[in-house]
């Protein structure tokens, strides 16, 4: 049951890093900004699995870790 409660966690927080990051790629793409729709939704559904995926190896230092080299790259 807690593999399905983490799961089901893991599927929010990328379908949220998703839906943001058509928001901000549409409107990039909209006044015709270098990185579009594409770009940005690649990057912050990655980002986003990233630190999903340092919180379950490493537990909450670890996901600061990866989120503090997400935001400085």
């Amino acid at each position: 049951m807690a593999d399905l409660t983490l799961f089901g966690r893991t599927l929010v927080a990328l379908a949220v890093a998703f839906l943001l990051g058509t928001l901000i790629g549409f409107e990039r793409q909209w006044r015709q900004r270098s990185a579009g729709l594409r770009t940005t939704v690649l990057v912050t559904t990655g980002a986003a699995a990233f630190a999903d995926i340092g919180a379950r190896l490493a537990g909450a230092e670890g996901a600061t870790r990866i989120i503090a080299y997400i935001v400085s790259g």
